[in-house]
């Protein structure tokens, strides 16, 4: 899933099209539906493993800021929008630095090649 995220991140730059929202979204909802999976089946102990920590917290933090930049933005966006102009600049500096925290994703996939072990 990880590589299907950055692969569709390559292709938004490239392919303009409809489709690429829905994905997004899809996407988002799978990576929230597993750690939300993740978080209720480890419990408390989900931030207190210091193997896995670092990793759960950037897990934790990428979601947060997709959903943030996917689904509260847009209707914060859509409130505010009879506010002044200065504000709508402000609004877009936030979504550009929300946008561009998705592809710390693809970073995730650092977990998985050190599972892998050398090759040499």
């Amino acid at each position: 899933i990880i590589m299907c995220n950055a692969v569709v991140i390559g292709l938004e730059t490239d392919l303009e099209s409809n489709i690429w929202f829905w994905v997004e979204h899809a996407l988002l909802a799978y990576f929230l539906f597993e750690l939300v999976v993740r978080l209720l089946r480890h419990g408390r102990h989900f931030f207190r493993n210091e193997d896995e920590l670092g990793w759960n917290i950037f897990d934790l933090s990428i979601v947060a800021s997709g959903v943030a930049d996917q689904w509260v933005m847009p209707v914060l966006h859509a409130l505010m929008q009879h506010n002044v102009s200065n504000r709508k600049q402000g609004m877009a500096s936030v979504f550009m630095v929300f946008r561009m925290a998705r592809l710390l994703r693809i970073v995730r996939l650092f977990r998985l090649v050190k599972i892998v072990r050398p090759l040499y």
